[in-house]
């Protein structure tokens, strides 16, 4: 005999402990006591996200590979959720709701199919990891500086054209990941992020790097190959703790040798084709 705190999930129905059926369309059975703080359904070729309506002390929800399509409504019943992580489904679509788990802190939704960032992400702001790298998104909330508590932010390969200066409002910043988008420039407001040590703005449309590159005293790893960069600003000699410095595949006629002359930690120089 089963205890009564144990919940089954099977044959498409989900029953709460208020004896609400939900449709669920998995043909697999799954046990979790209500009690549950952490649930990892990896894998399991899940297609609607799992209402566990019964897990109130939920704060970490694991669901990588699957077939989920949406992040729903019901979102917002996992108020104490620290961290959701369900990359590699098919999600095109973000409850708004999703800004009542205030708790969250770790939240993964890459290689998914999102077109858009609900705004209400930016009351999360206990949020210290947010990936969206691998989808198909264009913009990135104009508030996303309200995020001041985030030590790393990725949205590698979408298709995002502008950084709004709200970013340098990020204060916390430590790695930043804009690789493979379809970024012309980089925000003045970039040097406001002092405590950014690893920058990676590879492969996209950029042509300049603003002045206030200098401001980023605490960068350690600039990537930037594969733009179309024509020139490196000087103020570059003062990121002094930098050590790797990537610059191939751009339209460089000329480094600023004076500059890169001050930088002690230098280990690695790439410039090449």
């Amino acid at each position: 005999i089963k205890p009564k705190h144990i919940y089954l999930i099977m044959a498409k129905v989900f029953i709460d402990p208020n004896d609400m059926m939900v449709d669920w369309m998995d043909n697999n059975r799954f046990e979790f006591n209500k009690n549950d703080r952490k649930v990892v359904l990896n894998k399991k070729k899940i297609k609607v996200f799992p209402p566990l309506f019964g897990c109130k002390n939920l704060t970490k929800l694991e669901l990588k590979e699957n077939e989920i399509e949406e992040i729903p409504e019901y979102i917002k019943m996992f108020t104490k959720l620290k961290q959701l992580i369900i990359s590699t489904n098919e999600i095109s679509y973000v409850s708004e709701t999703i800004e009542e788990c205030v708790e969250l802190q770790f939240l993964d939704v890459e290689n998914n199919k999102l077109i858009e960032i609900p705004s209400s992400i930016e009351s999360l702001t206990n949020l210290r990891m947010l990936y969206l790298g691998q989808n198909k998104i264009r913009d990135i909330p104009m508030r996303i500086g309200d995020l001041k508590l985030l030590n790393t932010l990725s949205v590698s390969n979408n298709e995002i054209s502008v950084i709004p200066e709200d970013i340098g409002r990020l204060v916390e910043l430590e790695e930043l990941f804009l690789d493979n988008n379809r970024l012309t420039a980089l925000p003045n407001s970039i040097g406001n992020l002092e405590s950014l040590t690893l920058l990676n703005a590879s492969s996209n449309a950029i042509k300049t790097i603003p002045e206030t590159i200098g401001y980023m005293t605490s960068l350690e790893e600039l990537y930037l190959e594969n733009n179309q960069i024509t020139f490196i600003p000087a103020t570059i000699s003062q990121v002094t703790l930098l050590r790797y410095l990537y610059l191939s595949s751009n339209l460089l006629d000329e480094l600023p040798l004076n500059s890169l002359e001050s930088l002690y930690h230098l280990s690695r120089l790439n410039i090449g084709q």
